[in-house]
């Protein structure tokens, strides 16, 4: 077998065995989030003929809604292969932690790395979901792996630079602060390899300009431009917090008497996976930083850590644990690297270590799902909770398939589970977050089309404010739309879960 072939078998394997993996264990969990409902329903929308930005309001970039248009168009409503975006996604970062990190040390050691990132991320089970951050994170992770590619003077370099703007490209239409991406890119070239800007640029264009052309042949660019506006005041106000903020206590509990010791150590371990981001991200680029000045670090790894500082910055300003957990692939790669380079007595024991850690993570992630049903949704079969079968099934007897409904504040995977159809532009209207303007354009579809089911869950303030601390204040009620709903609505019923409780309203007759 010659080294190429083994190369491209060994990467064959670790896409494919990270793919089937996380198909087996997150795939086909039923799970209420508050985000995954915003672009399910907004891929439906687009299989219905809608626009983003014209139609529905967005205040990410188009490339997520196409991306799971075309998986529903492909698959079906089947929830596991619709979250065919995460899971690829992460097998794709995956196999770019193996790749980079067997560049620049050997094969152990990128199989190593790619074990310790699955690891990782696999015991945070419940961010495994569709996100337009793992489809961005994955795009801009591909960018980094060409870049770096093209700088080790690979073959083809030309090509490569032009994939890294395919991709640099695309992961910035579908998360907007991965526009970073690019201009650390094109800086680099313009400093050290200006032979490979048109390349480069060709990239980004041949991706961009269809897309502006497109959106203007639909009415949809400047709706876009008013929504990244928004992006940029109302989203990034409201998610503005403290470096490596953490809202909810990862479910670190030392000392709770009611585990041993055993239990307590092994639960501050799993959950030592949301310091590391935001502690060892920081000083391994700090660390990097020392050897660039010292001159130690050749082009590919210089480039390598400037391609993973923008990606974490791209977590800005939303820069809590949870945030960071999706941008920390290239750091994988980093850590690796240095640790090749310690001595050879001290490499076994760091690797034992890490390998370890892993294998905890793995235990954690594996126990998550050991006491869920199986039970038939109007998105497939999936597997939950039986709070989660009990809770679904009444909201099924409750409320028929294809009625209207529309989810306040933000329930909007309960929607798409139920296979209904919101008539307004929102999928979700955040308390603090949404602007006068919005609450009243919301009002508006509402009492244009009232949709027949009103699912209503109102969050506390302190809530609201515990995750999203810089919320405005001011509208946080949207007093209107309560109005509205106790004007126009009956109660029906009410249905408790393990993640939600709702209120079912009924339009009056």
């Amino acid at each position: 077998m010659t080294s190429r072939l083994r190369y491209v078998l060994l990467c064959a394997a670790v896409f494919l065995g990270t793919f089937f993996y996380l198909y087996d264990l997150v795939g086909d969990v039923f799970h209420p989030s508050l985000d995954e409902g915003i672009y399910l329903e907004g891929g439906e929308r687009v299989l219905g003929g809608q626009v983003p930005y014209r139609d529905f309001f967005v205040f990410t970039g188009p490339v997520i809604y196409w991306t799971q248009a075309a998986l529903e168009k492909t698959f079906g409503r089947h929830m596991p292969l619709l979250r065919l975006s995460a899971m690829g996604s992460l097998a794709a970062m995956t196999l770019v932690v193996f790749a980079l990190t067997l560049r620049f040390t050997d094969w152990g050691y990128g199989l190593g790395a790619a074990v310790v990132y699955l690891g990782y991320l696999s015991a945070s089970t419940f961010l495994v979901i569709v996100n337009h951050r793992w489809l961005s994170a994955a795009l801009a992770s591909l960018a980094l792996w060409a870049a770096v590619e093209a700088a080790k003077r690979t073959a083809r370099p030309a090509l490569l630079w032009g994939v890294a703007g395919v991709a640099a490209a695309l992961a910035a239409w579908t998360t907007p602060t991965f526009i970073l991406g690019v201009g650390v890119y094109l800086g680099w070239l313009i400093w050290r390899e200006r032979e490979y800007l048109l390349p480069f640029c060709g990239g980004v264009l041949v991706v961009s300009l269809p897309l502006i052309g497109w959106l203007a042949a639909q009415g949809a660019l400047l709706p876009m431009i008013d929504n990244l506006l928004w992006l940029g005041s109302r989203y990034s106000k409201a998610n503005a917090v403290p470096y490596g903020y953490n809202p909810g206590g990862m479910g670190i509990r030392f000392g709770d008497p009611a585990l041993n010791i055993y239990g307590n150590i092994m639960t501050v371990l799993v959950s030592a996976r949301y310091f590391v981001a935001p502690i060892g991200a920081p000083l391994v680029l700090l660390g990097y930083a020392v050897l660039a000045w010292r001159r130690q670090l050749d082009a590919p790894r210089q480039l390598l850590a400037l391609g993973a500082a923008a990606i974490f910055a791209t977590t800005y300003p939303r820069w809590d644990m949870n945030q960071m957990l999706f941008v920390m692939a290239p750091f994988c790669v980093l850590v690796a690297i240095q640790a090749f380079r310690l001595p050879v007595l001290a490499q076994p024991v760091v690797s034992v270590i890490f390998l370890m850690w892993a294998a905890l993570n793995f235990s954690s992630a594996l126990s998550v799902g050991s006491e869920f049903q199986s039970f038939p949704t109007r998105a497939g079969i999936q597997r939950g909770h039986l709070t989660l079968l009990e809770g679904y099934e009444k909201l099924e007897r409750l409320i028929p398939e294809g009625a209207t409904l529309f989810a306040f504040p933000y329930q909007p995977s309960l929607g798409f589970a139920l296979h209904t159809r919101n008539p307004t532009r929102y999928a979700f209207l955040q308390p603090g977050m949404m602007s006068k303007q919005d609450e009243a354009r919301a009002l508006g579809d509402l009492e244009r089309q009232p949709p027949r089911f009103i699912l209503r869950q109102y969050f506390p303030d302190d809530q609201v404010l515990n995750t999203w601390p810089n919320s405005d204040r001011s509208t946080l009620a949207m007093a209107s739309i309560r109005q509205y709903i106790d004007r126009r609505y009956r109660f029906v019923d009410v249905v408790q879960s393990i993640y939600y409780r709702v209120e079912v309203l009924e339009l009056n007759p």
